[in-house]
């Protein structure tokens, strides 16, 4: 597993098994701007075994659950255990984008499947209609359902956005941040906005 800063608590077996996915995501996203150099060459092997770390924690249904570590979406309640247990959507989103970005980077078309599979089910499993529940959990014969809780929330638009790539989810998030930013007396100079 890749360490999650320095310095962590990794000699005693502390991770946040998310931060490996970001891993990936940036790496795909250098890969975009530099090329597949050395540096994506000699990440290769790394981003097979943390793929492989994650196939041990797929469900019957190819989704994620009961994931160990610290399992990290953001500073916020979405981080209590009632949010993270079961089958966690934010990282089960983010599995999808690294699969897809790391079939791409490294010629693996049966992973940009796979996470495209993945992104069906999170839509058809966890979406009630305007936005994406935190988690699944099981009920009493097994099935899976949703809380209904929505601390950390993606709307359609979002997931269409990351459909796109994670540039457009970025842009439009940040598009959103700072037009809030400007409703509250914000200056363009403040914000690095070139009109």
């Amino acid at each position: 597993m890749i360490p999650m800063c320095y310095p962590a608590d990794v000699l005693e077996g502390g991770y946040i098994p998310n931060w490996s996915l970001w891993y990936i995501m940036e790496l795909k996203k250098y890969a975009g701007i530099y090329g597949s150099d050395d540096i994506v060459k000699g990440a290769r092997e790394k981003v097979f075994g943390v793929l492989r770390f994650f196939e041990g924690y797929e469900n019957e249904i190819g989704l994620l659950e009961d994931l160990e570590g610290w399992v990290f979406v953001e500073w916020s309640e979405a981080n209590d255990k009632e949010h993270i247990c079961g089958v966690n959507i934010p990282s089960n989103i983010l599995y999808a984008a690294s699969l897809i970005g790391a079939g791409e980077l490294y010629e693996k078309p049966e992973w940009v499947l796979k996470g495209e599979n993945i992104r069906k089910k999170v839509k058809e499993l966890a979406f009630d209609g305007k936005f994406f529940v935190d988690n699944l959990i099981r009920d009493e014969n097994g099935k899976l359902k949703y809380r209904g809780q929505h601390l950390f929330c993606y709307s359609q638009a979002q997931l269409d956005a990351m459909n796109q790539g994670l540039n457009a989810f970025a842009k439009e998030y940040l598009k959103n941040g700072v037009e809030w930013r400007l409703e509250r007396g914000f200056q363009d100079e403040q914000l690095g906005i070139d009109k």
